[in-house]
């Protein structure tokens, strides 16, 4: 859960800010239909998003959705090594998102997994003390207990990092 909301603010963050504008951001996303079939290739992606391969040089390429592919985890890892090897001559960085599982990235260098695991309650209190350190008006209270307060799957989509700081940064009231 949050995986292409987490996509999604990576790239409104790119288009405002000036420091890493100078890298181009491409997005493949396994959710488009059209492109469940295609290889992962550096060539078959630049076809799928109507590019020349030179365009991928020092650029973001973001596949969204890996899991939603119709490879088992296993051809679906071995294509992201492949991938991954091929990307090196284009300087090329690349964001990969799946469910947890699905693509074994551990035994690939160059790599670095980040699972988005809900935070435990205990966690979210010690990060909503954290931050009303920076912004006093957060109420650590009344928040941790709206959060005790919802059904237990919501409670867990709430707690993943990025979900409760964009709450909490909006004001958004859990109950």
């Amino acid at each position: 859960t949050g995986k292409s909301t987490l996509i999604s603010k990576i790239i409104f963050d790119h288009n405002f800010n000036n420091e890493i504008n100078s890298k181009q951001i491409y997005v493949v996303n396994f959710s488009d239909r059209s492109f469940k079939n295609n290889n992962l290739t550096p060539y078959d992606i630049c076809k799928y998003l109507s590019l020349q391969t030179h365009c991928l040089t020092d650029a973001i390429l973001i596949i969204d959705g890996l899991d939603e592919s119709e490879w088992s985890s296993a051809v679906a890892s071995d294509k992201l090594e492949y991938l991954i090897n091929d990307l090196k001559e284009y300087n090329c960085k690349l964001i990969v998102t799946s469910r947890p599982n699905y693509v074994y990235t551990l035994d690939i260098k160059n790599t670095l997994d980040i699972h988005l695991n809900p935070f435990s309650v205990e966690q979210a209190t010690e990060w909503l003390r954290i931050y009303n350190q920076y912004d006093p008006s957060c109420n650590i209270e009344i928040i941790t207990q709206q959060i005790n307060e919802l059904l237990p799957d919501i409670r867990k989509v709430i707690l993943i990092p990025y979900v409760l700081h964009t709450c909490v940064i909006n004001n958004i009231q859990f109950n």
